[in-house]
């Protein structure tokens, strides 16, 4: 999961990581409102979100590329783990990022 403060910085930055093969797919979400505290302050903003696909082993890498390419202040990716699924798509999201690795 990550978020951004610019739809287009997302869009990019997802289409980037698809074409290298970092994520299977990824859906982005937007607008979003942003409520959280920042210098003190409430904030509410419009922002977007999207869910990245991949496995495990790409994650510290795409990390590592919202934080240095990031549209806002803080790169917001959270690694959440799959527990289970549709065995054929699981199937298809690991061909899809095993290339990455070659």
């Amino acid at each position: 999961m990550i978020t951004a403060e610019s739809a287009e910085w997302l869009a990019d930055f997802t289409r980037q990581l698809v074409e290298d093969r970092l994520v299977a797919c990824g859906h982005n979400i937007v607008p979003i409102r942003a409520t959280h505290l920042g210098g003190g302050q409430g904030l509410r903003r419009r922002a977007g979100a999207g869910r990245l696909h991949t496995r495990a082993s790409p994650a510290a890498g795409i990390v590592a590329r919202a934080d240095r390419d990031r549209a806002d202040n803080v790169s917001c990716v959270i690694n959440l783990p799959t527990l289970d699924g549709n065995a054929r798509c699981l199937r298809w999201l690991y061909n899809e990022t095993a290339r990455s690795e070659q």
